[in-house]
């Protein structure tokens, strides 16, 4: 069985009285499906930071049963303390489109595809304000 088609199945039950009859009422069922393997580290690379840029790296492993399609990372910074230091966002090494929205500060890049027993380091630097 792959972990992918495992699913948590879960509904509630309400019992009460209404207009003095018994009444027993229960909700839909929501599947939420657990998906083990594919985990997600970010570390930094100071943990007191005085002066210079500070690295984030952040990496996504895919241990699971089938490949991890066309993920989309999103990390929102505090803007009031920090900036995204312009063009350091590198994907495996490699310089990597991505959108910076500075009013959020939200940053996304879309990623390629992560293979079964692959994985994805991404690495970007922030200045203090």
């Amino acid at each position: 069985m792959q972990m992918a088609d495992v699913s948590l199945n879960n509904s509630v039950s309400v019992m009460g009285t209404y207009d003095l009859e018994p009444l027993l009422l229960a909700s839909n069922t929501v599947a939420t499906k657990i998906v083990k393997g594919i985990t997600v580290h970010k570390t930094a690379d100071k943990e007191k930071w005085a002066t210079g840029n500070l690295t984030y790296t952040i990496t996504i492993e895919n241990n699971a049963d089938n490949p991890f399609e066309t993920p989309t990372l999103v990390d929102v910074l505090d803007t009031n303390l920090i900036t995204l230091v312009e063009n350091s966002v590198l994907v495996n090494g490699v310089t990597k489109e991505y959108i910076f929205e500075e009013s959020t500060g939200t940053l996304s890049i879309n990623l390629e595809t992560i293979a079964v027993g692959g994985s994805s380091v991404i690495t970007f630097r922030v200045q203090q304000k």
